[in-house]
């Protein structure tokens, strides 16, 4: 599972993405390979496969399978909508939380690994989301009280609303 793993080699732990990014610069304007292994630290063959561009990613280090669906932004973006959602007193459990990062990955057109039939994200992605997002309490929703809205209007319009789909 994709929420146990440990790592278990020691790749890349000698060398960032910025000191593969500066080497690969370097090689590209004419420093030596040799001397640009020894200087940044960065493996010959690494280094000659990113300058090649022989790699999807060149000058970025990318190990292992699973990757994130979201950039950072896009991610902000979705804790943002879920924190207006509960803001505006819609409860959101961890299934609504799935259904709209679902919504929120088909509107932006990013391929994703989510499940169409069911419409909804995984729930490993969930974990890892909640774990990169820790400002995020998703729990079940407490019923609402309308005379402890801070705007009870809106919140009687957004029932009545609700309640009419």
């Amino acid at each position: 599972m994709v929420r146990n793993y440990i790592r278990k080699s020691t790749r890349c732990s000698s060398y960032n993405d910025e000191s593969l990014k500066i080497a690969v610069e370097s090689v590209t304007n004419g420093m030596p390979l040799k001397t640009a292994v020894k200087k940044y630290g960065v493996p010959a063959r690494t280094l000659k496969r990113h300058q090649m561009a022989m790699t999807k990613f060149p000058g970025k280090i990318r190990l292992g399978h699973f990757h994130s669906i979201f950039t950072k932004d896009q991610e902000l973006e979705l804790v943002e909508i879920i924190k207006s959602m509960e803001k505006s007193l819609f409860g959101m459990t961890t299934t609504d939380v799935r259904k709209v990062a679902f919504e929120f990955a088909e509107k932006m057109k990013l391929s994703h690994p989510f499940k169409v039939d069911m419409k909804m994200a995984g729930i490993d992605w969930m974990y890892g989301f909640l774990k990169r997002h820790p400002t995020l309490s998703i729990r079940k929703p407490e019923a609402i009280n309308l005379s402890r809205g801070s705007n009870a209007k809106n919140v009687a319009f957004g029932i009545i609303m609700v309640a009419k789909d």
